[in-house]
């Protein structure tokens, strides 16, 4: 990631992220170059946090099977082998 300072501004750029091309954060104050440093690495954490929270919600969103079709699905399974045993009990005692 490179970074670059202008005044109270942050600006962070990344070029391999699929996610975001830019992001620029704003400071109250800056004071000396350790103090950068460690708010270009508080910027780095905030950025990390909102990928990989954007990425777990996508992961939710484009799960087709949730917890009820899941359940469901897991229902009409245990009815249908039910069913085949039933059939088959039949079907010794005759």
């Amino acid at each position: 990631m490179n970074h670059h300072f202008y005044n109270k501004v942050i600006v962070v750029d990344n070029l391999c992220s699929p996610l975001y091309e830019k992001a620029i954060f704003i400071v109250k104050e800056t004071e000396t170059t350790t103090s950068r440093k460690n708010m270009v690495k508080e910027a780095e954490k905030i950025i990390e946090t909102y990928i990989r929270s954007q990425t777990a919600q996508v992961v939710q969103k484009t799960n087709p099977v949730t917890k009820h079709n899941r359940d469901r699905i897991l229902n009409w399974c245990l009815f249908g082998t039910s069913g085949l045993l039933i059939y088959y009990i039949i079907q010794l005692w005759m």
